[in-house]
């Protein structure tokens, strides 16, 4: 599809590889002024329809941009595979709507691009970026060059979303009742967790004299459902959130490596020894909760981004967050899933237009217009912190931003957007989220432990943000990528379980293992991802 889509528009190639002539701006009002434009401007949205968004053209958030900028928004709603329709417009040389609100990856977007269909926005950025300059000084961070393709050029206006939940999606939970119990410590090391596990399994700590105890358990599709083993792993070695692992400024994979095979030891170990359930890999979240929130409590210890079950589940502050554990090596150790630009809009060669397109998505990185694509309309839905509201995250210097007063996520609305299209919140807004006072929600539970995750983070130069490829280094590589992740995926496995042919303990096995790795292209694709590391993050 990439290869047809760019040599159909290939006569087009040229208008996408130029930076449009910047307009005349005489209708447009001095910066931080409103309404944005002297004489009404009129915008097409192209938006994939939602569940819980009632009418985009009569949304509130929708008549509150319009009064504030002077403008008329009309949206064309796209089904759910919104992406696929719009690939199919541009190589039927279908007309777009002025502005895309979608979200395809940095790959095809660059496929888009190539083909034309979209503008690259690099001069726009430079000339009109007012709001966006204010969120870059707020977040603390220059997102631009993680959204930049190849080229040099820009094609998107992202969403740059800073949350510390979900820069930890490897939290450590035990249920603390099960400690008590047993008078024993949480556990801190390998050795100790081991230890931990297996007096969970032998000494009744549930107390109903029957040996039903569960020591370790996940589910298929919690949040972070591969959070229990990276957990483990990560006292062997760092474990990202992506194959590719750095040292020293070259890439590998971590799943190569000896360190790797002697965390696959450990837990092959502790599934041997009915330490971790082999559940895991076949419960799915209803079963998973439906153990934990029984008569009685039959499971020890999980991993998970935040605690399961929901603010009406007492048992869930029974379950304590943990520290990292220490690795083999003295080292603690956690995955760190960085706070990374995503794309969600972008502006079309069809627009005649494309500043005021612009001047008017860049409105969407104030603050407040942040929140409100969230939370609804300031003052009725949500309001700004009063001196004597407190952080979750107080405890990490973190003031209180707002709270909600009518919440709108999870039901049928017509007031905000449903978090669509580009906006960008800084850590102030998430972590300082004044949570209600009921210590059994999700978000609580997370705020406890977080402190101990975040310095935990590798530092710069030891993780992978994300590879931005070239079409040529795309076309040459993706399946080999996709084969080697499946592979791995799914040895992983094998070797936790003992399947036939894959003792991880045996050279034999481990070797064939490599072998394989190697005939599905790994060596091929090492030094074309280093190419792509030195480009986006060389000195």
């Amino acid at each position: 599809m990439k290869k047809t889509l760019t040599m159909v528009l290939a006569l087009v190639l040229c208008l996408a590889l130029a930076a449009p002539a910047l307009a005349d701006s005489s209708n447009f009002n001095a910066d931080g002024e409103y309404p944005l434009f002297k004489d009404k401007v009129t915008l097409t949205i192209g938006v994939k329809q939602h569940a819980n968004v009632e009418d985009w053209n009569t949304n509130w958030q929708t008549l509150y941009l319009e009064e504030l900028a002077n403008v008329d928004l009309q949206f064309e709603v796209y089904a759910s595979e919104m992406n696929t329709q719009i690939t199919l417009a541009i190589t039927g040389g279908t007309e777009l709507p002025d502005i895309l609100f979608t979200s395809p990856s940095l790959d095809l977007l660059y496929q888009w691009a190539l083909a034309g269909a979209v503008i690259p926005l690099g001069d726009y950025y430079d000339n009109y970026a007012y709001y966006i300059n204010d969120a870059i000084k707020r977040t603390g961070v220059d997102f631009k060059p993680l959204v930049t393709s190849p080229d040099g050029e820009i094609y998107t206006l992202p969403t740059f979303n800073q949350s510390l939940t979900n820069e930890a999606p490897d939290k450590i939970w035990i249920y603390q009742p099960w400690l008590d119990a047993l008078n024993m410590k949480a556990p801190t090391n390998a050795e100790e967790l081991y230890e931990v596990l297996k007096a969970f399994k032998e000494k009744d700590p549930n107390g109903n004299g029957e040996a039903d105890e569960i020591p370790l358990m996940s589910a298929t599709n919690i949040t972070t459902k591969d959070a229990w083993w990276r957990a483990i792993m990560n006292m062997y070695l760092y474990v990202p959130n992506i194959p590719q692992s750095v040292k020293d400024g070259k890439v590998f994979y971590y799943a190569a490596t000896d360190e790797y095979r002697e965390g696959l030891k450990f837990i092959r170990k502790l599934i041997d020894e009915g330490l971790v359930d082999p559940m895991t890999f076949t419960a799915d979240k209803t079963q998973f909760t439906a153990l934990i929130n029984g008569e009685t409590n039959v499971v020890g210890m999980t991993m998970d981004m935040i605690p399961y079950g929901n603010a009406n589940t007492p048992r869930i502050a029974e379950f304590t967050g943990l520290e990292p554990f220490t690795g083999v090596d003295g080292v603690k150790r956690t995955t760190f899933a960085p706070s990374l630009p995503v794309v969600s809009a972008m502006i079309t060669s069809s627009c005649e237009d494309p500043e005021a397109a612009f001047r008017f998505l860049d409105l969407l990185y104030r603050q407040d217009m942040s929140i409100i694509n969230h939370w609804g309309e300031e003052g009725k839905h949500w309001a700004w912190a009063e001196e004597t509201d407190v952080s979750p995250y107080a405890n990490m210097g973190y003031e209180a931003s707002f709270r909600e007063i009518e919440p709108l996520w999870g039901t049928v609305q017509n007031i905000m957007w449903y978090q669509t299209g580009p906006y960008a919140r800084e850590y102030f807004i998430a972590s300082g989220r004044v949570l209600p006072d009921n210590p059994l929600t999700t978000g609580a539970r997370a705020a406890t432990i977080q402190w101990a995750y975040t310095p935990c983070y590798p530092a710069e130069g030891e993780y992978i943000p994300r590879f931005i490829y070239t079409e040529e280094e795309s076309d040459e590589i993706s399946l080999t990528l996709t084969d080697l992740s499946t592979y791995i995926a799914t040895a992983r496995t094998n070797f936790m379980m003992n399947a036939e042919g894959m003792d991880i303990y045996s050279d034999e096995c481990w070797n064939a293992y490599l072998a394989q790795l190697d005939t599905i292209g790994l060596q091929e694709v090492l030094p074309i991802l280093q190419e792509v590391y030195d480009r986006m993050y060389g000195e």
